[in-house]
């Protein structure tokens, strides 16, 4: 069972994905993980390009924006599990140009809008 943070973050997930499809992106995966190098949220196609999304959903900002959460730690943890990706199952993907992508989607308790923001390439 997810606690209250996971079910936030797949929620996220969730309006990030019906997003980048609305935008034309196709999704390969999303939440691949192997445990030992941990998650990539979304991995898609844009247009000939393969995606690699961070998405960080936060329900204030008292701590910062959801974007903000994104730091060099996470980047490189990011880079890892995409070099995974790459070795395992992308044999595919290879010759796709690639970039990373963030989404900072920041909710309200109160309210069922989210708002959203994507940052293509920002690695």
């Amino acid at each position: 069972m997810l606690n209250e943070s996971q079910q936030l973050g797949r929620y996220g997930e969730l309006i990030a994905s019906k997003y980048l499809e609305k935008k034309g992106y196709k999704i390969l995966f999303l939440n691949y993980s192997k445990q030992r190098w941990g998650e990539i949220d979304i991995i898609a196609i844009d247009k000939e390009e393969i995606v690699f999304v961070e998405v960080k959903t936060r329900k204030t900002n008292r701590y910062g924006s959801a974007l903000e959460s994104i730091n060099p730690y996470k980047l490189k943890s990011l880079r890892n599990s995409i070099n995974y990706f790459l070795k395992a199952e992308g044999r595919h993907y290879r010759n796709f140009p690639m970039r990373i992508d963030a989404i900072g989607i920041n909710t309200s308790q109160n309210s069922h809008k989210a708002r959203l923001e994507h940052i293509k390439a920002i690695s």
